[in-house]
């Protein structure tokens, strides 16, 4: 058992070098899910690093069922009091990954990754941790090589997971999965295992659990080939980052003022590759909060080759055509702009009374519900919040002083019966409700309290204008 695990912990020893991790005194980061990878992870790092040096951060996504998430985050604060070690916890309101997805038009691991990542980056500021360590291991390497080679990805993204970007860095990239799980079982140490691992709907566990073992079997050498393709990859990229570069400077590639612009006839001139690294880096530069679609980056290039003056809307974008003051024509990427009606309000209402938004005045009371109880059902609150205007009302348990109403924005999520999150852009759309009559008024709750929602939407008075009343129980 001992040759074993030294024999491990100088591998990783080694890693951590290549991390450019130089002391052993410093404060180190490190966040663990409970499963086999990270829990090796800070089981590795604590035979190196003190325990007051070791600051964990578990994220509870709340994916699935509530005894599992929990259970996977209990486990975590667990093990992290048994080491002496701190412990952070952050928990994701349900129904928030579910709805990112929907709205950018992403996967599930995708939505959660991007969540999950902004954790780490509050994390980071929080405790002022040197380095951010993270449990990739050699078999996620190779799911993710093979994932990207199947969705049609770039040299980029076949260059595999970086050992190191930025304050991030994977330590556990030079072992493979069943080094980690006898590492654990030699020093019997427990984990816990996420049974979404043997769903196959995903497709990282279709690769993982079916077509990996299809490859053990039949072609001995697949990883070693793919592990160094993924290296001649690597040197590749170096080379069309330089020409890319060089691309940049040809066709005058600027960013100024929140606009993204280049000279139009010499990216025509461009080699494909070079043209969607550029286009990739406009909609980048432009703040674009969606995933590009193929199709969109073509009828962009094709619209690039006419004459015809060119304005476009898509993916959160506009992108036109203009003259410059020496007559020619260049490309301009910029954000797309959310115009605000003419009937648009705010307002932050601290007590009882009458307010008025442009045409529309609304009397505010705060009822006392009688028999109610203090139950645990309605939180302890026995009040309600009872809005009227234009001989319409709607009541609103449990909702306190401060809160605000408001019209539409483009974005708002509801949440629904599950607790999901659903766009108000659709149920309005399910009502059918025009432009003219996204005045409904908004109702959110605002809790200063709550660390990763500090606004809440709470109702949608829709029987104002003929519709229904959604109000979040």
């Amino acid at each position: 058992m001992e040759d074993f695990v030294e024999n491990f912990d100088l591998k990783f020893k080694a890693a951590l070098k290549k991390c450019g991790i130089e002391s052993f005194n410093e404060k180190i980061g490190v966040g663990v899910s409970g499963g086999a990878d990270s829990v090796c992870l800070l089981t590795a790092l604590t035979h190196f690093f003190e325990s007051k040096n070791i600051f964990v951060i578990t994220v509870n996504h709340n994916l699935r069922e509530k005894s599992e998430t929990e259970g996977d985050a209990v486990f975590v604060q667990e093990y992290c009091k048994k080491l002496n070690v701190k412990c952070f916890r952050a928990d994701i309101e349900r129904g928030k990954i579910n709805s990112l997805a929907k709205s950018r038009n992403m996967g599930m691991e995708e939505a959660a990754r991007k969540v999950r990542y902004e954790e780490f980056e509050n994390f980071i500021k929080e405790t002022a941790v040197k380095k951010m360590c993270l449990a990739h291991n050699e078999n996620d390497v190779c799911e993710t090589l093979l994932m990207r080679f199947f969705q049609g990805g770039n040299t980029e993204a076949l260059c595999g997971i970086p050992m190191v970007r930025g304050k991030f860095i994977r330590p556990l990239l030079t072992h493979s999965r069943s080094e980690i799980e006898l590492y654990l079982e030699k020093q019997k140490i427990p984990f816990r295992t996420d049974k979404t691992n043997f769903d196959n709907s995903m497709f990282r566990n279709t690769v993982r659990n079916k077509i990996i073992p299809c490859l053990e079997e039949n072609v001995s050498f697949w990883k070693k080939g793919l592990l160094l393709s993924c290296e001649k990859n690597s040197e590749d990229l170096q080379i069309i980052t330089e020409a890319l570069n060089d691309a940049f400077k040809k066709i005058d590639f600027k960013t100024e003022n929140k606009k993204t612009s280049f000279d139009k006839n010499k990216f025509n001139v461009l080699p494909e590759g070079l043209k969607r690294r550029v286009l990739l880096k406009s909609f980048e530069n432009s703040r674009c909060r969606e995933r590009v679609n193929n199709s969109f980056m073509e009828e962009i290039k094709k619209l690039f080759l006419s004459k015809e003056k060119i304005n476009l809307k898509g993916n959160g974008v506009s992108v036109c055509s203009e003259k410059d003051s020496g007559g020619c024509e260049r490309i301009v990427f910029f954000p797309e702009e959310i115009k605000a009606t003419e009937t648009g309000f705010f307002a932050i209402i601290e007590k009882s009374g009458t307010y008025c938004f442009d045409s529309l005045e609304i009397t505010v009371m705060q009822k006392e519900i009688h028999n109610a109880g203090l139950n645990e059902e309605s939180g302890g609150k026995n009040h309600s919040v009872v809005l009227e205007s234009c001989g319409k009302k709607v009541e609103i348990e449990g909702l306190e002083f401060p809160f605000a109403i408001r019209n539409f924005m483009t974005g708002d999520f509801i949440k629904d019966s599950c607790s999901n999150f659903r766009s108000v852009k659709s149920i309005f759309e399910s009502w059918k409700v025009n432009d003219a009559k996204k005045k409904i008024p908004v109702i959110v709750e605002i809790n200063n309290c709550k660390k990763y929602a500090a606004m809440e939407l709470v109702c949608l008075w829709g029987a104002l204008y003929g519709c229904s009343n959604w109000i979040v129980k």
